[in-house]
């Protein structure tokens, strides 16, 4: 049984993504599904009339499934097409920096699979990262290295 599904809208290759997946796979049965690139500021929106395409890639030997959609793609697909019960909790980021205030709230597409879960009867918590704004420029979030 999936324990947690985990995802975000920064694209599974987000620098918050792998090690939150790591540590929480430590004492967790996790399943990752995540945009295959990345779907900010989208909210809760749902793909609609084109096909998701969806592929496995590993990460560090972890595998993650990425779908040409939106977060809250994410977790209907996961959730009705991968596995076979509900989660008994969607997890979603961490995302790259932070979801404050009723604008981004409700515009963040990682706030928005956090609720698409909620909707859907599913105990759900999305993360954020908040980064000092004379640092954000100085850092490339996509580069692991950092």
């Amino acid at each position: 049984m999936c324990e947690i599904l985990l995802t975000n809208d920064d694209g599974y290759n987000s620098v918050g993504f792998y090690p939150l997946l790591k540590e929480l796979s430590a004492d967790y049965s996790v399943f990752a599904i995540a945009p295959s690139v990345q779907k900010s500021w989208v909210g809760k929106s749902i793909t609609a009339h084109v096909a998701i395409v969806q592929k496995e890639v590993a990460i560090e030997g972890r595998k993650v499934i990425t779908i040409a959609g939106t977060p809250a793609d994410c977790v209907q697909v996961g959730v009705y097409h991968f596995l076979k019960t509900k989660p008994k909790l969607v997890v979603s980021g961490i995302n790259v920096g932070e979801n404050v205030g009723h604008g981004r709230i409700l515009s963040s597409g990682t706030v928005g699979a956090a609720m698409e879960a909620a909707i859907d009867g599913i105990q759900s918590i999305s993360t954020s990262l908040a980064i000092p704004f004379d640092e954000k420029e100085d850092i490339n979030f996509f580069d692991k290295k950092n």
